[in-house]
C-alpha cells in the first residue's frame, strides 16, 4: 500500500476489546508480543466453535504472522514461543 491511498475497498475488520486497547496494550513493550496478540484476535474472531482456541500449528501456518515476528538468529518456533510467553504472562 502506498502512502495516501487509505484502506482498500472491502477490507475485513476485526474488533478489538476496549479492555485490551485501553489497559493492556499501553503496557506492551515488545513489538512481537503486540503483533502476535493482534493476529490472535483476528484468528479467534473468525472461529465459530466454542470454546475458541488457537493451536501452535495454526499460528505456525499463518504466513502473515510468521513473517512479521521472525527474528534473526532464531527459528520461527523460537520467535513464536517468545512472543507467546510474553503475551500469556501479561
Amino acid at each position: 500500500m502506498t502512502s495516501g491511498q487509505g484502506l482498500p475497498a472491502r477490507v475485513d475488520f476485526v474488533p478489538l476489546p476496549g479492555y485490551y486497547l485501553n489497559l493492556v496494550m499501553p503496557q506492551v513493550e515488545d513489538i512481537n508480543e503486540l503483533k502476535l496478540t493482534l493476529h490472535l484476535f483476528r484468528i479467534l474472531y473468525r472461529k465459530k466453535s466454542h470454546p475458541r482456541f488457537v493451536t501452535e500449528d495454526e499460528l505456525l501456518s499463518d504466513a502473515a504472522l510468521t513473517e512479521s515476528i521472525r527474528q534473526p538468529g532464531l527459528t520461527i518456533e523460537q520467535s513464536l514461543h517468545q512472543a507467546v510467553d510474553k503475551a500469556s504472562s501479561r
